[in-house]
């Protein structure tokens, strides 16, 4: 054994009390559920789990576990998304007496791997998305999807296994030599620290604790351990809330929330975002230094602020101090004194100590020291000492590396760091670990990675390289791209400067205090910033950085659009612009063919003037006018049929405001009536005159506001309240002939603060664009009101009015060159098209339109999004191009079409009188493409004529085709090929919509929070299949809206996942999905031959992704179908390609047949309704 150094203790100080290490972590849990069963534990996103559910649920994964040899020092993986789930699967591994290893799914499957690989995992809680992650794993258990199975376990506690000397967790840190390192923490040492938190700030059974880390940070197990130990509760925010300065402070207000722990970056975010603190919050900081004028300012605005500082190695927190102002008016704010059961010491060099006041390295000892690091005992002997203060025995110090001293008080203050290791919005950091990442890539012949903050109180990682310069150019974006794949994002830099030579030290080190800031925030590009010259160049790139949102002067006169960030909707947005300020014609293909400044200003000098159409006016007078093109197509829709539903609009919106006593009704009243007024689209009735619909504007009248208070009800009766209340509200169908104004409103009362509201309207009047005028007049609006003024007074007149707008759409009718270029262009852009009818899997598609419609919502989580966004960047594509190709391509599989049409919803608000307009200014256009040969296969399979980027890079010409040559009514559009418009008011059945990425999810006013919060169904649609992607506060969603008699629930389930699981991995790299090699049911083993038969692969996972088509499937369904003795249609196989999938949907339809066979009867009347369905 080591010998004990002997050291003095001059410079050393011990927390006060004792820490509770004589229990087991999970034990302090299942002292609160015996106590209160019934008390809140978790939270998140409307789910509750209460004290005795969480513990016999995570029971019951316990006895799982167990029975699979979970024991003792036994590592189990955790990978879920943050959900209640996390939670049981953490305490069922401590229960069985093993130790969890958390897996974030955001980190990058090769940092999971080498997790999972290091600590040898064997046993894994998922849950069913996830599970395919870790095929390396062999017992593996998905909460969600084996949540039957779970139920029928007992739910007693097992018997119990672990000792506070056994392990709770294993956390992985920044290694400074390239390599993760795991930390071993005990469970007396987790103990310790949560007893000792909860006794220092006070938390009990009354609080609620807000969880924004990440669980592989272990400053989770704070966030989780600390509340549950106390009968706390606990509220998961998922991972783009606590990114987000708005929506955290959403959640904070409207959860209750009385602790947050995070680190100063988090704080600032909040301020930034218009927070102004929460009365009776305690606010702690860490991870990071506190900057006072930070601390200042929480004083002000929360209850309670406390510094916490602890290493990793020393179980999450080891000094703790409640902030003061006088602490604010120093340099900086001290990190406290040791919690209990902890004892520190100040050491300087031979580990001699250091007298007060003296700066020395901070040594850890007591009960939170973890017992070392995994598979590393020469690093362990090296910063876990064993050594002996003066008159104690011996004990084992950690080495934090940290510089600090020790005030006479007996407070310590942080000074910096003893080597390189940096925190960068609370992450630890060690730079050599992203060094040796770097310097591996292709290309880069030298590197370095330095923690900078050349702007006070934003600290970013920024890495310098230096390539062969007889080699090929290596770009900084790619290089990111390539870090990404194998780093978590805290350890990817956020700009990459690429350097010819480094500055050196006499010694020839990097001199790193010489490297250069990098510039300001112009993305890093391919090629060197030139500056505009020329005034059509300066006016230019004003105009670029306007509409992309970069800084003044950033944009250089060589930076290509799409390096930029810019894509074909921003283009035609410039277009538009150019037109008004240079009265050029620059068309949309020609200015994204020129893309650079430069570019674009020679063709705007050298290039015709634009024709001398009719302007945009202001009639004040006009009190009749003829509709719009998209008014018309709306009102001979409301002709035919009961096709009311398929025109209301119903759109949620959450607002966050300190109401009167008289609630929020007069104050929202005041502002609809205001925006009535403002706008005369909102309160014109339509007529008949000659047989000709015309608009005549009413005068103002009184919204309709329906009141509800919820806040006596339970959290979950009140969601269901509020949904059943709201989708009542939006089935209202509106008399366009008589009915004003075309608004209503619902407005639901769920706490003090919070009223959703429901505003139902209808599309004759209203597009998605309006819900931005309508959030700002909202926010304005109630604002004024609150304060004792006017919304009418703040909410302004448009520029023009939707009667100025028509009028003026007709006068463009009248140019004949126009129109005559556009019919030219349309007949020859849709010679041939055929619609895709045959996607419809109901015969009920073709009739009599019903206008039936069901709406299905799923998330779009942040990594798929921002995967698009990646891929058409490296494809110089725009997002739109890349959710319309995947839909196209997920159409052609199951219409067995290579030509391929869809509807394409656009605004047309390029006149920049429209912007600030309620009003229909969306239309929908064709868009036709081919995907190239080869693309019947996975989206990963596309090599052959250049993958996914080829078809997306159609997609996105076409799109910039249709954009050039808008202004043709759609009925003129579908006549010039002769599309059979069954229903619906697109050319073709399946539309697709992407929010422009400039509409705000949030607008904040004095006080005032206003969020965008989704659509509710009206139980209608006005196409078969419409997908859309929204933005909302919570985060971007996809919405297909589809019509019953076209499509099956089970139809657009498995439609929305193919969408989803495409657009994840656009580029192809996941490995595709296969079925396991293991034995299956006789009806998988029987249907796999048969894929084999006709696809020569039949274990693969998905049928159209091994090149099955339409007629492949019908002939797969005939066989199966003479095999089984029932009819087994097509469409079975094309609404669920998937092997698994289909094989459940064949033995469900099996089991029905010989269900009816044994009772005559039914089986008349199912045949009877397959038959239908057919």
């Amino acid at each position: 054994m080591t010998a004990y150094q002997q050291v003095g203790s001059a410079s050393s100080n011990a927390g006060t009390g004792s820490g509770t290490v004589g229990r087991c972590l999970h034990e302090l849990v299942e002292s609160r559920a015996d106590a209160t069963p019934d008390a809140v534990a978790v939270v998140c996103e409307g789910r509750v789990l209460g004290y005795g559910e969480l513990d016999r649920r995570a029971n019951q994964v316990a006895r799982w576990l167990r029975e699979r040899g979970v024991g003792p020092d036994t590592f189990v993986g955790v990978c879920t998304d943050r959900s209640p789930d996390m939670v049981v699967a953490l305490l069922a591994v401590l229960k069985a007496g093993g130790a969890y290893v958390p897996l974030d799914p955001a980190y990058p499957a090769a940092r999971l791997a080498f997790i999972a690989a290091d600590t040898g995992i064997a046993v894994l809680l998922t849950q069913r998305d996830l599970a395919d992650r870790f095929p390396e794993v062999p017992v593996r258990l998905s909460l969600d999807a084996d949540e039957p199975s779970l139920a029928a376990l007992p739910d007693e506690r097992p018997e119990p296994a672990a000792s506070p000397a056994d392990l709770a967790y294993v956390i992985h840190t920044s290694g400074s030599t390239g390599t993760p390192k795991g930390v071993l923490v005990e469970h007396r040492s987790i103990v310790n620290v949560v007893t000792a938190l909860g006794s220092e700030l006070g938390v009990g059974p009354g609080d609620r604790l807000l969880a924004v880390c990440s669980l592989s940070f272990d400053v989770a197990a704070f966030e989780l351990f600390v509340p549950l130990a106390a009968g706390a509760a606990v509220v998961l925010a998922d991972r783009a809330t606590a990114a987000d300065g708005a929506l955290l402070a959403d959640v904070l207000d409207r959860a209750g929330i009385t602790l947050l722990n995070a680190s100063p970056t988090t704080w600032r975010t909040l301020f930034e975002a218009g927070w102004t603190g929460r009365e009776g919050l305690r606010a702690v900081c860490g991870g990071e230094a506190f900057p006072p004028e930070l601390a200042e300012r929480l004083l002000g605005c929360t209850a309670e602020v406390w510094n916490m500082y602890g290493p990793t190695e020393t179980t999450l927190i080891s000094v703790a101090h409640r902030v003061t102002a006088a602490d604010t008016r120093g340099s900086a704010i001290p990190i406290g004194r040791p919690i209990a059961g902890t004892r520190l010491c100040v050491v300087g060099e031979g580990l001699a100590p250091v007298a007060d006041e003296d700066a020395g390295e901070l040594l850890i000892a007591g009960a939170g020291v973890a017992r070392g690091y995994l598979h590393r005992p020469e690093l362990s002997e090296e910063k876990f000492l064993p050594l002996a203060l003066e008159g104690d025995g011996p004990q084992r110090f950690y080495r934090t590396g940290d510089l600090v001293r020790r005030r006479p008080d007996g407070t310590v203050e942080y000074l910096g760091r003893l080597d390189r290791q940096a925190k960068v919005r609370g992450f630890r950091i060690e730079p050599g670990e992203v060094e040796a990442a770097l310097g591996r890539l292709p290309g880069v012949t030298a590197c370095a990675v330095e923690v900078r903050e050349d702007v006070p109180g934003d600290r970013r990682l920024v890495g310098y390289y230096i390539t062969d310069p007889a080699g090929p150019a290596v770009p900084g974006p790619a290089l990111r791209r390539a870090l990404a794949a194998g780093l978590p994002e805290h350890l990817v830099p956020s700009i990459l400067v690429r350097l010819d030579a480094f500055p050196l030290t006499p010694n020839g080190k990097i001199d790193r205090a010489a490297l250069p800031a990098p510039g300001g925030s112009r993305p890093e590009l391919d090629v060197a910033f030139a500056a505009p010259t020329t005034p059509t160049e300066q006016r230019l790139a004003a105009l670029w950085s306007a509409v992309l949102g970069l800084d003044p002067g950033t944009v250089g006169a060589d930076d290509r659009f799409g390096d930029l960030g810019g894509h074909s909707l921003a283009a035609a947005r410039i277009c538009a612009l150019i037109t008004r300020e240079f009265g050029a014609a620059v068309s949309l293909a020609a200015f994204l063919a020129a893309a650079t400044v430069r570019a674009v200003a020679a063709a705007v000098d050298a290039g015709p003037r634009a024709e001398a159409g009719p302007a945009l006016v202001r009639d004040p007078e006009r009190r009749s006018h003829p509709l719009t093109g998209v008014q018309r197509q709306l009102w001979a829709l409301r002709q035919v049929g009961d096709a009311a539903p398929a025109t209301t609009v119903a759109s949620r919106f959450r607002l966050d405001a300190a109401w009167p006593a008289a609630g929020p009704a007069p104050a929202l009243g005041a502002v609809l009536d205001a925006l009535v007024l403002r706008h005369e689209v909102l309160r014109s009735v339509v007529r008949t005159s000659g047989g000709e619909p015309v608009a005549l504007v009413r005068p103002a009248g009184t919204v309709p506001v329906d009141e509800h208070d919820l806040r006596p009800l339970s959290p979950l009766d009140r969601a269901e309240h509020a949904e059943a209340l709201a989708r009542a509200a939006a089935a209202h169908a509106f008399d366009l002939a008589e009915e004003t104004p075309l608004l209503r409103a619902l407005a639901l009362r769920l706490d003090e603060r919070t009223v959703e509201v429901v505003l139902v309207t209808d599309h004759l009047v209203f597009d998605g664009a309006s819900c931005a005028v309508v959030m700002t007049a909202l926010a304005d609006g109630v604002a004024a009101e609150l304060r004792g003024g006017s919304a009418e007074e703040v909410i302004p007149e448009p520029a023009v009015q939707m009667g100025d707008v028509a009028v003026h759409e007709l006068a463009l009718a009248e140019l004949t060159e126009r129109a005559e270029g556009l019919r030219a262009f349309w007949t020859r852009e849709l010679a041939g098209a055929e619609p895709p009818y045959a996607l419809a899997t109901r015969r009920g598609g073709d009739g009599l339109a019903a206008f039936r419609g069901e709406r299905l919502t799923r998330p779009l989580d942040r990594t798929t999004a921002a995967a698009v966004s990646d891929f058409a960047a490296r494809n110089g594509v725009s997002p739109f191009a890349v959710y319309a190709a995947a839909l196209g391509e997920i159409v052609g599989r199951r219409t067995g079409a290579t030509d391929v049409l869809l509807g394409m919803a656009v605004a047309s608000r390029s006149h920049p009188d429209t912007a600030g307009l309620v009003g229909p200014l969306a239309d929908v256009l064709p868009l036709r493409f081919r995907r190239p040969d080869g693309t019947s296969g996975a989206v990963g399979g596309f090599g052959a004529v250049g993958g996914f980027g080829a078809l997306a890079g159609e997609v996105d010409r076409a799109v910039v085709r249709a954009l050039d040559h808008q202004g043709l009514p759609g009925p003129e559009l579908a006549g010039l090929f002769g599309a059979r418009r069954r229903r619906g008011m697109s050319p073709t059945p399946v539309v697709i919509s992407l929010q422009p990425a400039d509409l705000p999810v949030v607008v904040r006013r004095d006080g005032v929070r206003v969020e965008m919060a989704g659509e509710v169904g009206s139980g209608g649609t006005r196409n078969p299949l419409s997908v859309f992607v929204n933005a909302t506060a919570e985060g971007p969603e996809l919405q297909i809206e589809y019509d019953v008699d076209s499509f099956t629930d089970s139809d657009v389930e498995a439609l929305a996942e193919e969408l989803l699981d495409l657009l994840a991995d656009p580029s192809g790299t996941a490995p595709e999905p296969e079925l396991d090699d293991g034995p299956g049911s006789a009806v998988v083993e029987f249907v796999a031959a048969l894929w084999a038969d006709e696809l020569g692969d039949g274990r693969h996972g998905d049928f159209f992704a091994r090149g099955g088509d339409v007629a492949a499937a019908a002939r797969v369904t005939a066989r199966l179908a003479d095999a089984f003795g029932c009819p087994i249609p097509a469409h079975v196989l094309t609404g669920h390609p998937r092997l698994d999938r289909f094989c459940v949907e064949v033995e469900r339809i099996a089991l029905e047949h010989l269900s009816r066979a044994e009772d005559p009867q039914n089986h008349r009347t199912s045949t009877a309704q397959t038959g239908n369905d057919a």
